[in-house]
């Protein structure tokens, strides 16, 4: 059973599921990247976007990532494949009002 935080846990069962998504304040964004479970989420703060990006694994604990992106910011988080493959990467993309979050390649598992 994979080890997620409560938090994280209750985010990823109200999170959109497709490949790209916009998200508001509040709203999550769930996906599997290689073997790694990842939640997006974000608040609006003075200083800007804060967004926490949340990994997991089916061994040991989560991992927090925590960032704040003005507005045209951008920030990427990779994860390794074997010897020449392509990292898988999640891209999270601040625009205007809205925060991005896509997984690449397209081929990158959902979780259900």
């Amino acid at each position: 059973m994979r080890r997620i935080t409560t938090a994280a846990a209750i985010l990823l069962a109200s999170a959109t599921l497709a490949n790209a998504a916009n998200l508001t304040a509040g709203q999550a964004r769930s996906l599997a990247l290689r073997d790694q479970s990842v939640v997006v989420y974000y608040t609006a703060t003075d200083k800007g976007f804060e967004v926490v990006t949340t990994v997991a694994t089916d061994a040991g604990s989560p991992v927090r990532f925590t960032h704040v992106l003005a507005d045209g910011g951008v920030a990427t988080l990779e994860v390794g494949g074997d010897a020449g493959t392509p990292a898988a990467k999640l891209v999270i993309a601040r625009e205007g009002d809205s925060l991005k979050v896509e997984a690449t390649p397209r081929q990158t598992a959902e979780l259900n």
